[in-house]
């Protein structure tokens, strides 16, 4: 399931430990990251969706000293999956449950499977798919 591109995201870029930059993605979802470092490093992201809603991306880069990656007409898109299904119990705003036919649970599953999660909050709403283990 694709989500839409989403507003007043909190953005960082990591190398291991160090956060290097950060951003809060515009009204249109996207974001312009000027990343300072002076040695090569594998980048990592991370989202903040709420002050208890935080995720990694699934994409890495490579980083050099005054590489381009992306661009307002093509964007390099992160795709963000979430810490896992125990840290939305805390969100702020509303989360609603879905199994993979798309039928809407009571509350947050216990059994083992995948499930969807469609979050409702101020930042915006997002649809990820998790993995109770």
């Amino acid at each position: 399931m694709e989500s839409e591109p989403l507003s007043g995201v909190e953005l960082s870029v990591f190398a291991g430990d160090e956060c290097r930059s950060t951003v809060v993605t515009g009204d249109d979802g996207l974001a312009c990251l000027l990343i300072p470092g002076d040695d090569d490093a594998t980048l990592t992201f991370r989202v903040a969706l709420s002050e208890t809603l935080q995720g990694e991306a699934e994409e890495t880069v490579d980083y050099k000293t005054d590489a381009v990656i992306g661009s307002r007409r093509d964007p390099f898109v992160i795709r963000v999956t979430t810490t896992g299904i125990d840290s939305l119990a805390a969100v702020e705003g509303e989360v609603v449950w879905y199994d993979l036919s798309g039928r809407r649970l009571e509350g947050a599953p216990t059994d083992k499977g995948i499930y969807i999660a469609t979050v409702t909050s101020k930042a915006g709403t997002v649809s990820q798919r998790l993995v109770r283990k």
